[in-house]
């Protein structure tokens, strides 16, 4: 209204501020009255491009006094001012009004649409329709606008606000949902994690107890396997040596007829044996000193033509003392064969070689050839000694029981008779 008053004054300073433009050389200063008129123009524009509201204000109380209320003296004030019958007049009408377009954006979401419908009166009456009960005059339908009750309106909007605060506890929901998921798969990562450090110590641990364990177990098995089979190479050890001291001594007391250890033999001869058998001394008490014979050279034997005509036997008959032929376990106290004086000391002691080369069973093969070797030295040194040493050999060879000391004297006889006899013996020797 106020802005009407001077419309036409506002368009007559319009033209003359033109004119004042185009037709003005030089400034002239503006008076009162047109600082006055511009200023109420400048007050008209900002009016027109803002919606004024008017404010009433309501004294609680004539003290003016804060936190007192009087209900009379407010409600004469409401009364007189005209509110409560402005309030009246709008509840008896349709106070709410909407546009069919804000209606159908407003509350399409009641009705689970994401876009609105074509804003008309039609769907602007089918919503209401699904959304609250309707009574006769209750809503009316405009041009562009929807008039509605007050009740209708607080219900639809009662409505919208539970499906939005729903709306707003299910975001909620989801949001929380997810944070607490993200914490609950972040925690249950390294709960894992965690876990599996627990489990592969523990692991790793009983693994090294079970290993120690296992190894510990092993050496048990390994030491009673090794023990078991130690006992086992012990005993066959020695059940070994015992069969091979049972086959000794089976073989010595085969060899050995009578004890013969106590038989005097040279020192030289001793001396001998003692450095074929390694430095072990063989009955050193039984040594005695002798001189070493020399032995001559011989001429080569001849067989002679009448050999089959003189047996060995009846050389004994002829030239042995006593007609007796067999094997003799002890020394003889007189030689076999009739010989001269000074010879039979040292044949009775070739007899007593011979029965220790027989029947001593300490003796090994390099002993046994000295022994025997040194027996036909005594017949090469010694002529006069060969008839005896040969009878000698062959008395104790015929008849003997033990096979191994007779083979004995069989090898040393048979390494004698490359020596040539004397001729009263050559040809029954031979045959």
């Amino acid at each position: 209204m106020v802005a009407n008053l001077f419309l036409v004054h506002a368009e007559v300073v319009g033209q003359h501020r033109g004119r004042v433009r185009k037709s003005g050389t030089r400034h002239q200063p503006p008076t009162v009255s047109t600082k006055f008129t511009l200023s109420l123009l400048e007050l008209v524009d900002k009016m027109e491009r803002c919606n004024p509201s008017f404010i009433r204000c309501i004294k609680p109380n004539s003290q003016k006094e804060p936190g007192v209320f009087e209900t009379e003296l407010v409600t004469s004030q409401l009364r007189y001012s005209g509110i409560l019958e402005t309030i009246r007049i709008r509840r008896e009408g349709y106070p709410v009004r909407l546009a069919f377009n804000d209606f159908l954006f407003r509350y399409k979401s009641l009705v689970g649409l994401k876009q609105p419908p074509a804003p008309d009166g039609e769907n602007c009456i089918f919503m209401l329709c699904k959304l609250v009960p309707l009574r006769p005059g209750a809503y009316q339908v405009g041009v562009t606008k929807l008039f509605l009750k007050e009740e209708v309106y607080q219900l639809l909007e009662s409505k919208r606000e539970r499906v939005r605060q729903v709306a707003a506890l299910t975001l909620q929901r989801y949001t929380r949902m997810f944070f607490v998921r993200k914490r609950y798969t972040e925690f249950r990562t390294k709960i894992v994690r965690l876990q599996a450090y627990c489990r592969g110590f523990l692991t790793r641990k009983r693994y090294l107890k079970m290993r120690k364990s296992l190894v510990k177990f092993r050496s048990l098995v390994h030491m009673y396997v090794t023990r078991k089979r130690y006992i086992k190479m012990k005993l066959e050890a020695r059940r070994k040596a015992e069969e091979e001291r049972r086959r000794r001594e089976e073989e010595l007391l085969k060899r050995e007829v009578v004890n013969v250890s106590h038989l005097v033999i040279p020192a030289e001869l001793g001396s001998l044996l003692q450095a074929a058998a390694g430095g072990r001394q063989l009955h050193a008490e039984s040594l005695a000193l002798v001189q070493a014979p020399h032995i001559p050279e011989e001429n080569q034997l001849t067989l002679p033509l009448d050999i089959n005509n003189n047996p060995f036997s009846r050389y004994v008959q002829l030239h042995f003392r006593e007609p007796m032929f067999g094997m003799l376990t002890v020394p003889l106290e007189t030689t076999l064969t009739c010989m001269d004086e000074d010879l039979r000391q040292e044949a009775l002691e070739v007899f007593v070689m011979i029965l220790r080369f027989m029947g001593d069973p300490h003796l090994n093969g390099a002993q046994e050839n000295l022994f025997g070797n040194y027996i036909i030295q005594r017949g090469l040194a010694n002529q006069g000694l060969r008839d005896e040493i040969l009878a000698q050999l062959a008395n104790q060879v015929w008849r003997n029981p033990n096979h191994d000391n007779a083979e004995r004297l069989a090898a040393a006889a048979g390494l004698h008779l490359l020596l040539p006899p004397s001729p009263r013996l050559h040809t029954h020797l031979l045959e």
